[in-house]
């Protein structure tokens, strides 16, 4: 392809960005195929540059290295237009995906990353390029190990309910327990609630009722009538 117009470009580049979808896991023959493609397409290198670095910032976390082996296949293997167009985003490519990932995918992004120092005909970019690698690397590293957020506690509209209605030191007083293990939620309907009172209602003033109102720990649907814990758990 000596020439080619911007439409072939973009074909190209949603034809290979289609090819790297394929990539989810490390697999030597889609790599090679994918690095023989771009050897041959050397005027579209460009577009492939721009869709190897989309799929890095887009792929989920285990599925970044892959990509990032093809990175480096077309770098070592291809080279030529490809080292210049890579260099040009290979700091933020790099630190992006390296945040994004942990643990041993961690130590794979440095292995790679000092093959291209001690590339046998020579570094593969300029000492500069290499010099903000390393300071990405380490100040990614010296971050806190990121946990997932629990996000706002939520208080079951039916609690709210009961300490609104009910004395303190009423004998028919509710006590409710809430657990809260994560913030995905059951919402409590008005029907949810009437029972609660109802039940207060039908015991008097002799007892203490407990309510016991469970947030569960897995994502569970919402429903407009009455959810109990049995059909969270169904749900897991």
């Amino acid at each position: 392809m000596p020439h080619a117009n911007a439409a072939d470009l973009e074909a190209i580049r949603l034809e290979y960005r289609s090819s790297l979808g394929d990539l989810t896991f490390n697999s030597k023959p889609i790599i090679t195929n994918l690095t023989i493609i771009a050897q041959e397409n050397l005027a579209a290198a460009p577009a492939i540059v721009k869709a190897i670095e989309d799929q890095i910032r887009n792929a989920q976390p285990k599925q970044k290295l892959p990509v990032f082996y093809l990175l480096d296949s077309i770098l070592k293997n291809v080279g030529g237009a490809y080292l210049g167009l890579f260099a040009r985003n290979i700091v933020q490519i790099f630190a992006t995906a390296f945040d994004a990932v942990e643990g041993e995918d961690r130590q794979r992004f440095v292995k790679v990353l000092s093959t291209w120092k001690h590339h046998p005909p020579g570094p593969l970019f300029a000492p500069g390029v290499f010099a903000a690698l390393d300071n990405a690397v380490a100040n990614i590293s010296r971050q806190p190990v990121r946990r997932p957020s629990l996000g706002p506690i939520y208080v079951n509209p039916a609690f709210r309910y009961l300490q609104r209605d009910l004395p303190l030191r009423s004998p028919s007083r509710v006590l409710i327990i809430i657990h809260i293990r994560t913030s995905m939620v059951i919402n409590t309907d008005e029907t949810c609630k009437d029972e609660v009172f109802q039940d207060v209602s039908r015991r008097g003033h002799r007892t203490t009722v407990l309510a016991v109102l469970v947030i569960v720990a897995v994502p569970v649907p919402t429903f407009r009538g009455r959810t109990t814990l049995d059909d969270a758990i169904h749900h897991q």
